[in-house]
């Protein structure tokens, strides 16, 4: 059954934890299948806590896109 799974990009993580997170979902696409696509999240939504934080820098954005490559 495919399904959507993702990330959040620059809200609290630092970047060896995003890398970890990208590299543990492509193990369980490898090895269950079912993964139709990964989304990359970089703000709060305006009714969560993390509202206030500033959306994620262009340098944040393009090492998580490097190391998807």
């Amino acid at each position: 059954m495919p399904f959507t799974t993702g990330i959040l990009i620059g809200i609290g993580e630092t970047l060896a934890e995003r890398a970890d997170s990208i590299f543990a979902i492509r193990q369980v696409a490898r090895e269950y299948g079912g993964i139709q696509e990964v989304i990359g999240r970089t703000s709060g939504q305006a009714d969560t806590k993390m509202r206030g934080v500033p959306d994620a820098e262009l340098d944040d954005l393009a090492a998580t896109i490097a190391v998807t490559g």
